[in-house]
């Protein structure tokens, strides 16, 4: 028996040296920070030359890579260089130890998983334990709630982000590095952002400023990149949770689990469903003297009473009758670990709702009549299958590869019923998407490094619309997108080199993206509207592009510099080329001779981070060129107003202006009193005006009034609570940019400035049960959001319950 411990040694030196002897490494590594945390977006370099990053959950492989030592480097933490041989007495995992300067919190971020630093854009991030305790009902919410993105809504059933006075198709949506953003996402106010579950976000990833170098079309103010949780493959344990919540304000109930469970060697996986319930929304009681009555709902109508629509008094003004929905949503992930450095995904999701009501409209009155007894989108469907390769491998193309292919299947539909009418009129839309991204890093020296990759997305578009009476007749009515049917092709490569031009202290970013969009489409010749012959044949709209950006890094600790500059674009998508929609008093219709919305950007990020305090202000300067807006129009046979349904319209189409500027900053900070005490704020200010053919200038629209966030926070043992102030200044009528915002739902003098105060508390009360308890809106305040056609909640209280295992 005494043999075996020398037996045992000599075995292990025997392993080591035959690892020695062929310098090469297979294992897994992992690295932590001193709570045992995975630590995601570490820089690895081998043997003095930068190679890998760790990923999301702070791993790597090494891939049989050879090597004699890895220096392991993170911002805000001690640097630590290890041999083979030290590597192996830790059993593979890597702990670095924080440095006595904790600048700002390190993740990966964008299509490339670089880190923030990295890059010259301003970054935030929106954790998931933000997002919990934030008890955010919507990924929309989630974002208007950080103080960061201003969110627009027409109904509670939606949220449009803005993101520095860019809305809908003109800011990107990512999901998982899929690109949400199709043919149909309109330059109106887009609700699409509710389809991706907040319970299963990972985090929410704020890129702001122009992202087409990556991205290609539409990321013009910035992209929006939602990441769900993935599982661990080499997890010792299943993890499991279940969670309840209750709100007041429109009797939400929402049940949500996920499990994530692994056999601990090359296969993991997680399961996510989610199912919520919300009835209509209260909004405030407290309302301002001059304006009493604003945002009551005084009446509603009950449809088809023995034949015959009915307004009915509301017996409580402040319910705001036709705003209740329904929505599941669902999300498998799949990880199998081919071998060292190889890494096979499969992503899936699905998201379907309720009819969703359409507020805004539902209130508009004619006559002194409801203009509509019915208006809502049928059940939105949005569907995704993602197979997806990961390599990590050093090679003379790449050290790492990501490929991902994708199908995106969206459902929807829009009906509506005039008052007083027998017809309904509904209109279908079913898009099929199907895209690729293919991306790569490559260190070439120590001082530099290339990415560079592509992408391709087909949208495949049906529309189809008819008038009918309930279970009755059936008649052909104008479709909303073309009813010949459309299609859209994407297609880019891009560049980027990053390079130390003094390491550790000055970096520099420059890039090139070349990309081309082509949209085809035709209308039938059986529409209500004479359309010009060339309508009933093929139409193409098809432009190329060719973008740049260039961006200088200085990191003097603990200061934090980033000077960026670049070009950005938008090709017209189907929905602004050939949409026909009636709003209010309008009727949009197509304009096939629309160009491409380019931009000029120039921006300042400046940040200062310590233990104790952070602060940073960001400047930009953006200048549009062919801006699309909505103006007036005609008809093919030159009248500018057009008749339905009894109702007179005056005729729009979107066209180029000539030129637009959107300028402004933002700001925002964080003190840290001790370990459980802080305070952080942030202001966020906008401006844009836009000059026509006629150089006359005029607002431009989607512009948000200031806004932002004030918030104390308090953690300590098992409690955890957060009082914060959410306000928006106050917007002119005369600052609105036309009727994309809305200022039938304002009042005369614009929209009013408001604040809610809010109040967030959670209690450990077992390893594995928390319960939450939060009060919104505190004082019941009434406010609507400019632009939008519904109004907040009111006092909100909120009881949640989680249990982990």
């Amino acid at each position: 028996m005494r043999g075996l411990p020398l037996l045992y040694a000599c075995l292990r030196l025997s392993i080591f040296l035959f690892l020695i002897q062929n310098n090469t490494f297979a294992q897994a590594i992992q690295v932590v920070d001193e709570s045992n945390q995975g630590l995601p977006g570490v820089n690895i370099s081998i043997d003095g030359t930068p190679k890998l990053s760790t990923d999301g959950d702070g791993k790597v492989d090494l891939n049989g890579q050879q090597f004699k030592t890895i220096l392991f480097s993170y911002l805000g933490f001690n640097d630590l260089s290890l041999t083979l041989e030290e590597l192996t007495e830790t059993n593979f995992i890597v702990q670095l130890i924080s440095s006595d300067e904790l600048l700002e919190e390190i993740i990966v971020v964008g299509r490339t998983n670089s880190r923030a630093e990295e890059m010259p854009f301003r970054i935030e991030s929106i954790s998931s334990k933000e997002i919990a305790r934030s008890e955010s009902q919507t990924s929309a919410d989630a974002l208007a709630k950080s103080g960061n993105v201003y969110v627009q809504k027409s109904q509670m059933g939606g949220g449009s982000p803005v993101i520095r006075g860019f809305e809908a198709n003109k800011i990107l949506l990512v999901v998982d590095g899929v690109r949400m953003n199709n043919a149909i996402y309109r330059g109106g106010h887009l609700q699409n952002a509710i389809t991706i579950d907040p319970a299963v976000l990972n985090r929410a990833e704020l890129i702001f400023g122009p992202g087409s170098l990556l991205y290609g079309s539409d990321a013009l103010g910035g992209v929006i990149h939602f990441r769900t949780m993935n599982p661990i493959i080499d997890a010792e344990s299943d993890e499991g949770v279940f969670d309840f919540r209750f709100a007041s304000a429109n009797l939400e109930r929402r049940i949500h689990s996920h499990l994530s469970y692994s056999n601990g060697k090359n296969l993991a996986g997680l399961t996510s469903v989610s199912i919520s319930g919300f009835s209509d929304l209260r909004t405030g009681s407290r309302r301002s003297s001059e304006y009493p009555t604003w945002g009551q709902r005084p009446f509603y109508v009950e449809p088809r009473n023995n034949g015959e629509d009915i307004v009915r008094t509301n017996s409580d003004p402040n319910l705001q009758l036709g705003t209740g929905y329904g929505q599941f949503d669902f999300l498998q992930k799949v990880i199998y670990k081919v071998k060292p450095g190889v890494n096979l995904g499969l992503n899936i999701q699905y998201s379907n709702s309720t009819n969703i009501p359409r507020y805004d409209f539902l209130t508009e009155v004619r006559d002194s009549l409801p203009r509509f007894a019915e208006w809502y989108y049928g059940p939105q469907v949005r569907a995704l299958i993602s197979p997806n390769i990961e390599i990590t491998k050093t090679t003379k193309l790449f050290d790492q590869a990501l490929f991902n292919l994708s199908y995106q299947r969206i459902d929807e539909s829009r009906f509506s019923r005039n008052f007083g009418s027998e017809w309904f009129t509904g209109q279908f839309e079913d898009l099929n998407i199907f895209g690729s991204n293919l991306d790569f890093k490559k260190a070439v020296t120590p001082r530099i490094n290339l990415e560079y990759g592509g992408s391709y997305y087909l949208n495949i578009l049906d529309s189809f619309a008819e008038e009918f009476i309930f279970r009755q007749e059936r008649r052909p009515t104008l479709t909303r997108y073309p009813s010949n049917g459309s299609n859209l092709h994407q297609s880019g490569i891009y560049g980027n080199v990053r390079m130390d031009l003094i390491p550790d202290l000055l970096l520099w970013n420059v890039g090139l993206r070349a990309s081309n969009q082509s949209t085809n489409f035709s209308f039938s010749q059986s529409d209500p509207i004479a359309w010009p012959t060339f309508y009933y044949s093929n139409i193409n709209n098809s432009n190329s592009s060719l973008v740049w950006m260039t961006g200088l890094n200085l990191n003097a600790k603990p200061w934090e510099v980033k000077l960026l500059a670049g070009t950005s674009f938008r090709a017209p998508n189907v929905d602004d080329l050939a949409k026909v929609r009636v709003q209010a008093d309008e009727i949009t219709v197509p304009n096939t001779e629309l160009n491409p919305e380019k931009v000029l950007n120039f921006e300042l990020n400046l940040a200062y981070n310590t233990k104790k305090m952070s602060f940073g202000v960001s400047g930009f300067y953006s200048q549009i060129n062919d801006i699309i807006v909505r103006r007036d129009f005609t008809l093919p046979d030159g009248s500018p107003m057009y008749i339905i349904d009894q109702d007179t319209l005056q005729v729009t189409a979107n066209v180029n202006d000539k030129q637009g500027t959107v300028f402004g900053f933002s700001a925002l900070a964080e003190y840290k009193f001790n370990e459980a005490l802080s305070v952080e704020g942030s202001i966020n200010y906008t401006k844009g005006n836009s000059i026509g053919s006629d150089n006359v200038e005029q607002p431009l629209d989607h512009i948000p009034p200031l806004y932002g966030k004030a918030e104390v926070r308090y953690a300590k043992n098992k409690w955890e609570g957060s009082l914060n102030l959410l306000y928006n200044g106050f917007k002119p009528i005369e600052e609105y940019g036309g009727s994309a915002d809305n200022p039938e739902h304002a009042l005369d003098i614009g929209t009013p400035a408001w604040q809610t105060l809010n109040l967030y508390s959670s209690y450990q009360i077992t390893e594995r049960w928390r319960i939450k308890g939060s009060v919104e809106n505190i004082l019941d305040q009434h406010y609507r959001p400019f632009a939008s056609g519904v109004s907040g909640a009111g006092r909100n209280f909120i009881l949640s319950v989680n249990y982990t295992w």
